[in-house]
């Protein structure tokens, strides 16, 4: 779609400078692809995002709200309508609450969720050391339940709080949330889709802890991550969803032979083969023709359905 011209005056006298039209996504995404977005905007804070998102939906103009673009592909014609970026505002961390056995630290949604992490490690916290290394915003790692080295988002956010489709902020507490493998849903009285709210912030429920034992334990989960996974060249982090039963996804990859193919420039790793890394001159087109492949030779293989873990987006 074309913006219409009284919604682009509007973001233009509202944003100024915070304002992109016609932004390359290949800017704002791990994989570095992606056509461009028909406008990119900054919010500076929820107010301010709330306000956007009400004209958006009057003007009945589409928006996709990101955090750090570590999880997402965008085809190669890019997105139509407005691109909301939460990092540059939304992004501060701080203690709420703390007892001689908790601390509860909320942390907004477009921080880095390394950032969170370090924050945890600098007061002392321990429950947050098994999100090192995982790329992206604390946002997008609660929408989608990211975990690794046997922990997950879901056994330390204690609540969120997040924009309804009408511009109405509300908080939603951790009874009220269903948790799944690498994704994350609850209970509204409209019954209105999780795909229809923002995630503005998520408290996590922190404990004290030892200093030289969380830094010990931090250095070795480091460690071990960045031994096993390719860091050299642009990628999403894994592409695909470990199945319920049996192996994981890198697994069967890589026993289906696949380490190293390649399409275009886009190639499954020799690392780590449920990574697909961009060799330098790939497009979503090169990523998606390849974890297509993929599918098809480890189902034709074993028999299971490789399902996407990236958000795949745009036209």
């Amino acid at each position: 779609m074309t913006i219409p011209e009284l919604v682009k005056d509007h973001l233009k006298t509202q944003f100024g400078e915070r304002v992109r039209f016609d932004e390359p996504m290949s800017a704002h995404t791990t994989f570095k692809v992606g056509g461009p977005a028909d406008a990119y905007v900054m919010a500076a804070d929820k107010n301010e995002l709330a306000a956007l998102v009400r004209q958006l939906n009057k003007s009945n103009v589409p928006y996709l709200v990101m955090g750090k673009g570590s999880n997402l592909l965008v085809r190669d014609k890019g997105i139509r309508g407005v691109v909301i970026s939460l990092t540059e505002g939304l992004k501060t961390i701080e203690q709420i609450e703390r007892t001689p056995s908790a601390v509860l630290v909320r942390a907004m949604a477009g921080a880095k969720l390394a950032a969170l992490c370090r924050y945890a490690l600098q007061h002392n916290l321990s429950g947050m050391n098994f999100a090192l290394g995982i790329p992206g915003s604390v946002g997008g790692a609660i929408l989608m339940n990211a975990g690794a080295s046997g922990g997950a988002m879901e056994n330390v956010v204690a609540g969120i709080h997040i924009l309804s489709p009408d511009g109405e902020i509300k908080s939603i507490e951790r009874a009220a949330l269903s948790w799944s493998y690498r994704g994350l849903s609850f209970t509204n009285d409209k019954g209105a889709e999780m795909d229809r709210f923002i995630i503005l912030s998520g408290d996590c429920l922190l404990c004290p802890g030892d200093r030289r034992s969380l830094r010990d334990s931090a250095r070795g989960i480091a460690r071990k991550r960045w031994s096993a996974q390719p860091g050299r060249f642009p990628s999403a982090g894994c592409f695909f969803k470990n199945p319920e039963i049996g192996e994981p996804a890198g697994k069967l990859i890589e026993m289906s032979g696949l380490k190293g193919f390649r399409i275009g420039g886009a190639e499954v790793s020799e690392k780590h083969a449920n990574f697909i890394i961009n060799r330098g001159r790939a497009s979503a087109g090169d990523i998606l023709e390849l974890s297509e492949k993929v599918r098809g030779i480890v189902y034709q293989k074993f028999g299971v359905k490789l399902a996407p873990e990236v958000k795949i987006t745009g036209e």
